[in-house]
């Protein structure tokens, strides 16, 4: 049984942009606890590109979500990025930051989420999940092995790891989920995009 619900939030909601500024803040100090970047300069201009301009250049290729209990608590957010390009990669839904707050951390709440976000990314059409873990979070890293991500890269800097890039098919599956807030009865998904089940 499902004890979490995930609710895509608009992009005109102010949520979705404290969720843009929380990942800002987040990217800038993950790039420099990784050794992306040892200059809070570079590490600021990183966090700049990599977020606040993926998400004002393109906001509706953002899925944003708020991470809640069955019982309607705020325990995390999500935000997965959009990363279709037609004739070259067809179907792949980036989750780039998941955060579960730290009181509910421990609990396989992260591990509920992701598996309620490929849900999502099933019901609309995607059949991969790919992320960049940096290398300071062995945690996730060993979380997201266990869920079936394979490494396909690792980036380095002078010969030092400091992230890994992974990847995951989305298996098709069945889906009647009402933890995923959104408007869908019951899907079939498959690499053509989404059928109605019989």
């Amino acid at each position: 049984m499902r004890n979490l619900i995930i609710s895509r939030v608009p992009t005109s909601n102010a949520y979705f942009e404290k969720i843009k500024m929380e990942v800002f803040d987040w990217g800038m100090n993950a790039a420099l606890l990784s050794g992306l970047h040892t200059d809070v300069n570079k590490a600021r201009l990183f966090a700049k590109q990599k977020v606040l301009e993926v998400f004002d250049k393109d906001p509706n290729k953002q899925h944003c979500f708020k991470i809640d209990t069955v019982e309607s608590e705020n325990v995390g957010r999500a935000w997965l990025t959009d990363k279709r390009v037609p004739g070259i990669n067809d179907a792949e839904l980036r989750l780039c930051y998941i955060k579960i707050d730290e009181m509910h951390q421990r609990k396989k709440m992260g591990r509920e989420a992701i598996s309620l976000l490929e849900d999502y990314g099933c019901q609309n059409g995607f059949n991969t999940m790919s992320l960049n873990v940096f290398s300071h979070l062995d945690h996730a890293t060993n979380l997201y092995i266990a869920m079936g991500f394979k490494v396909a890269e690792q980036i380095k800097v002078e010969d030092k790891i400091v992230a890994t890039e992974m990847r995951k098919p989305i298996p098709p599956r069945y889906i009647n989920s009402p933890n995923c807030k959104l408007p869908i009865k019951f899907w079939r998904c498959s690499k053509q995009g989404n059928t109605l089940a019989s």
